[in-house]
């Protein structure tokens, strides 16, 4: 399942799909500002830059 998170992220789905999938895929829930930035439809540098920088927890 995890190869199924990367084709949904490359596939630009939404924040939600590839959250539901993350998590029946073993992952634990992403934070809620995680969740804000891909719904947001930030970019993965976007997201991993903004996470980083906000120290949530998200990476």
């Amino acid at each position: 399942m995890k190869g199924r998170v990367r084709e949904l992220i490359r596939a630009g789905e939404s924040g939600g799909a590839i959250e539901r999938e993350a998590v029946a895929a073993g992952f634990t829930p992403l934070s809620r500002r995680a969740a804000e930035l891909i719904e947001s439809g930030a970019t993965t540098l976007e997201f991993v830059r903004r996470a980083l920088a906000g120290g949530d927890g998200a990476c």
